[in-house]
């Protein structure tokens, strides 16, 4: 006897169940982690890139500052063996800049300050060649124009790396903050998932696992890399409070202050406390600028050292502002001002 429609209805149903809802939970759930294998290794190569566009931030400087110390020592000794690292890193500094710019393609802004570096960079290379042409020692102002050439360069490229710090440790937070979710997800699928996709959800789970510890490894490597970069720099970070006027300074920068780790009381009293009376207003001044005129926070400084002596600044900051517009918090850069005889062993 032929089978009623309604049966007919009623064993389709249970096959379906059995067959369909299976393939389609084994084809959600690989798509789904498919999908979190790509943003993991999208965060984890966005994380690299980071890495090498500050690893060409640095050697840039690095040679800029051989090249320096080189011309320096030819234009005082007229010894032709200190132009070997000027002649030997002027094309090398060039293709460092060339791979940083196409590692942020991304980035206009990033993009812009590298364009300004090479173009700072251009104007001192240029500065050279005529003095090399001329034979001659540079007189006193022509050594004070090379300084601050020299300055511009070395502002410019701090206050790159710094940005880049800043977006690194954006990305940083996020990657974490999108491991976390994911792996919540995952163990929450696997665990409602069928014996037919044990095998399999063992095998993602065990891949995301790693790829989830490799990522806080390179965060923790990241901060001591960054930390590892400031020193060699002379460069030191800080985070202000604007409206409690509170201040966080990193090691580096406590150091640079002649300070111990911890030592700094965290107020931006403090800070104007380590500056010499006369030089306060000048801080006072560009922090004011910044916050109410909206001004790039530019100023140099002098400090006094416990041991006594003094030490210049240079210092580069942004403000941050919330929706309204209202400032919150200023981050920014400190870094030591070397005077030229001293370029050598900055170097």
């Amino acid at each position: 006897m032929p089978l009623r429609s309604n049966e007919v209805t009623n064993i389709r149903l249970p096959v379906f169940r059995a067959i369909a809802l299976p393939l389609l939970l084994m084809a959600g759930m690989s798509g789904f982690f498919v999908w979190q294998v790509h943003v993991l290794q999208s965060a984890v190569n966005i994380e690299d890139s980071a890495d090498r566009i500050m690893q060409e931030a640095h050697q840039s400087l690095d040679l800029i500052i051989g090249r320096a110390a080189g011309f320096h020592g030819y234009l005082l000794t007229h010894d032709k063996t200190f132009l070997v690292p000027n002649n030997d890193n002027e094309g090398a500094v060039e293709r460092s800049l060339a791979r940083a710019q196409a590692l942020v393609p991304d980035n206009s802004e990033q993009r812009q300050r590298l364009q300004d570096i090479q173009a700072a960079y251009e104007i001192w290379t240029t500065y050279t060649h005529d003095q090399l042409a001329k034979g001659t020692s540079s007189l006193p102002g022509e050594e004070l124009k090379r300084k601050l050439q020299m300055d511009t360069i070395r502002s410019k490229v701090a206050t790159f790396l710094q940005t880049e710090e800043q977006l690194r440790r954006i990305r940083n937070q996020e990657t974490a903050r999108t491991a976390r979710q994911i792996m919540t997800r995952t163990v929450s699928l696997s665990a409602g998932a069928a014996l037919l996709m044990a095998i399999f959800s063992l095998q993602q789970m065990a891949g995301l696992a790693k790829l989830y510890r490799g990522i806080f490894t390179s965060v923790q490597d990241n901060e001591a890399r960054q930390q590892l970069a400031l020193k060699a720099a002379l460069m030191g970070s800080w985070d202000r409070d604007i409206n409690s006027g509170r201040e966080y300074w990193s090691a580096e920068q406590e150091s640079l202050f002649g300070l111990q780790p911890g030592e700094f009381p965290g107020t931006h009293r403090a800070f104007l406390d380590l500056i010499v009376p006369e030089d306060r207003h000048i801080v006072e001044t560009a922090f004011k600028d910044a916050v109410n005129r909206k001004l790039p926070y530019r100023c140099e400084y002098r400090i006094s050292l416990q041991t006594g002596g003094l030490r210049r600044f240079t210092e580069r900051g942004e403000v941050m502002r919330d929706q309204t517009g209202r400032p919150t918090r200023m981050v920014g850069i400190s870094m030591v001002m070397l005077e030229p005889e001293m370029a050598g062993h900055a170097a």
